[in-house]
């Protein structure tokens, strides 16, 4: 009996530190969903970058910007206008499906639909530049033909050049 009572604790702490994934009687783990934020934001001396990846912005194949990337432009947009010092500048990327003409082109339709976006909500024309990379600039490296949402995306820098 004593034995039972000194286990029946351990038990329950190797239970509760099971790295964050619920225990299943076959001793399978699954992983918690994290809900993906809209955007990631990094920081580099006078530039700030909003990365948002296609997942939310765009439908496959096209520069149709979702309702949820209008209200992450709009937001960004609200930052811009807070530092009317700083150009804003729209690069827009694709995965590698399609023929790399076609991608350069869909990247230029999706940097000047982010750019249209952030006009409408109070940034200068002369202060936005928008520009596309096509395929050639991978955030995750792949073959030809890959759908990779993270390498359809668009970047939204905020740029102190003073």
């Amino acid at each position: 009996m004593r034995r039972l009572l000194i286990l029946l604790p351990l038990a329950a702490s190797l239970a509760a530190c099971n790295g964050g994934y619920p225990a299943y009687p076959d001793g399978e783990r699954v992983a918690r969903a994290e809900p993906e934020p809209y955007y990631r934001v990094q920081r580099m001396g006078r530039e700030t970058d909003y990365i948002m990846t296609g997942r939310l912005l765009f439908p496959t194949d096209s520069a149709r910007i979702s309702d949820n990337a209008y209200e992450m432009v709009a937001d960004i947009a609200a930052d811009a206008r807070m530092h009317p010092e700083v150009k804003v500048v729209v690069d827009g990327y694709t995965d590698t499906t399609g023929t790399p003409a076609h991608n350069q082109e869909l990247s230029e339709a999706r940097a000047d639909a982010v750019a249209d976006v952030l006009k409408r909500h109070g940034i200068e024309s002369a202060r936005i530049s928008a520009r596309g990379f096509g395929e050639s600039k991978l955030a995750v490296p792949t073959g030809d033909q890959v759908k990779e949402a993270e390498n359809r995306r668009v970047v939204i820098r905020l740029v102190d050049e003073g």
